[in-house]
């Protein structure tokens, strides 16, 4: 199994950057790795919860299904593709000013193994990083309201 890590501190509050990673129909409007992605389960998140993402570079739709969720607070997910098995999981905890975020992308299987271990580690790193890029640009473009 490989694995990247990626945390960032946000200037908003926890629910906030909740909101922006649990409406998943919205996540290819600021994260750049993702080029669609969609709901396949009604309701709140709870393990069993599915949804349908397809990277842009490598052109792969995974069909992901929600293994672990604490609402508000974390949630961990997983799926599989063609002899690729990839997990996310990310965390968001308060932190002075905002919150605090980490998110972790794993991948397994025969795809990760060799020369191709490579191309799947760029691969994650790049999707982490557009995590925490894009949740910064989503922030950045999020209306604000004078006091």
């Amino acid at each position: 199994m490989i694995e990247e890590t990626a945390s960032v501190e946000l200037m908003a509050p926890v629910n906030t950057i909740w909101q922006l990673v649990s409406t998943i129909n919205d996540w290819q409007k600021w994260n750049t790795t993702i080029e669609d992605a969609e709901r396949l389960t009604a309701g709140n998140w709870v393990p069993g919860f599915r949804f349908r993402q397809k990277t842009g570079r490598e052109r792969m739709t995974f069909i992901y299904t929600i293994t672990e969720v604490d609402l508000g607070h974390s949630a961990s997910w997983t799926g599989s593709k063609a002899g690729l098995t990839r997990g996310m999981s990310i965390e968001l905890r308060p932190v002075e000013g905002g919150t605090g975020v980490r998110i972790r992308q794993t991948a397994s299987g025969p795809r990760t193994l060799g020369p191709l271990g490579f191309f799947a580690r760029f691969s994650l790193r790049r999707n982490v990083r557009g995590w925490t890029q894009g949740l910064r640009k989503a922030l950045a473009e999020m209306p604000t309201t004078a006091v």
